[in-house]
């Protein structure tokens, strides 16, 4: 679109100064751009809208994750569900919510999930991240079906280096004493989890985490409809 918007200027420049060759070209290059974009295939029809409710705890924001408390944390989240009105299709929770210190299956944790989306007759995303090993974690999207079964999971590909591995481990830690070195999340190798309902497909995964704001400003508790 840029380079359009480029190409545009250069045609009315090259007009007012009476350079009808340019002008022409440039011209040229606009139409062109523009029956392409008619011709072009357009897809599939998008289908019918979904309602979709973006759940937010709320607290202290900068909060450390290390001197925070998950079961708190938690908590929250599955309060601030209960505030969702009407129907909804999918719910999704942010990325870490979910902090487990072993594996999530038959955890309090997956069966108050579980609950949570039979409760509301939705489609629930939560990221979760558990225990692979003493040295390790995982950090993943998992879904929860309408009917509370578990679905699909994504494990994050993609690592953010010192929040999810230390490079040069051995280096830092002999830096660092240890201090702040938590383990290394094992990267997924999968695509991104798929929600089907009906004949309708969504590809999906939890919203990061990170806020800029104040530390001493409170998150407000919210379920919010989009």
């Amino acid at each position: 679109m840029s380079g359009l918007v480029a190409v545009g200027g250069v045609a009315l420049s090259a007009a007012w100064d009476r350079r009808w060759r340019p002008a022409a070209v440039a011209g040229g290059v606009l139409v062109a751009a523009t029956l392409g974009g008619w011709l072009a295939p357009h897809g599939g029809p998008a289908g019918e809208p979904l309602q979709v409710a973006v759940v937010q705890g709320g607290g202290d924001q900068r909060a450390r994750a290390a001197t925070s408390d998950a079961d708190v944390v938690f908590a929250r989240h599955a309060e601030a569900t209960d505030l969702i009105e009407g129907e909804v299709d999918l719910i999704v929770w942010p990325e870490n919510v979910v902090s487990l210190d072993g594996l999530l299956p038959g955890s309090v944790e997956d069966r108050t999930l579980s609950e949570l989306a039979r409760s509301h007759d939705a489609t629930l995303i939560a990221g979760v991240t558990e225990d692979d090993s003493p040295t390790t974690f995982r950090n993943a999207s998992v879904v929860y079906n309408p009917d509370g079964t578990r679905g699909d999971r994504y494990d994050k590909v993609r690592r953010v280096p010192f929040g999810e591995y230390v490079p040069f481990r051995d280096l830092m830690t002999s830096l660092a004493g240890g201090a702040g070195l938590r383990g290394d999340a094992v990267p997924g190798t999968g695509r991104p989890s798929s929600t089907r309902w009906t004949d309708r497909w969504v590809w999906s995964s939890p919203g990061r985490c990170s806020s800029p704001t104040a530390p001493t400003t409170p998150s407000t508790t919210a379920a919010r409809r989009c």
